[in-house]
């Protein structure tokens, strides 16, 4: 079994009470199963944004040629892709 350390966790009552409607609710037995699954999903998300290989976009971009978008309808389909892929994410 993995080494374990003890921290205390002060929250807001805002995050406090969602915490223990995640407990009372059954997805967690503890709020401290709950608190551990958070952490872990946030490790998985940094893993998965570490990977994501910039420099191949990047290429593709620039072996694609000249875009027929104006530089503002570039610029607002990025954002739109970001927003996609932020609640893409967040809903996982």
């Amino acid at each position: 079994m993995a080494k374990t350390k003890r921290i205390n966790l002060s929250l807001p009552e805002k995050l406090a009470d969602y915490v223990q409607g995640q407990v009372e609710s059954g997805h967690f037995q503890r709020e401290a199963d709950f608190i551990r699954h958070a952490i872990r999903k946030m490790q998985e998300s940094e893993s998965a944004a570490n990977e994501f290989d910039l420099d191949a976009f990047i290429q593709a971009g620039v072996d694609s040629g000249r875009s027929k978008n104006s530089g503002t309808q570039i610029h607002e389909n990025a954002r739109a892709r970001i927003h996609q892929v932020g609640k893409s994410r967040a809903s996982k």
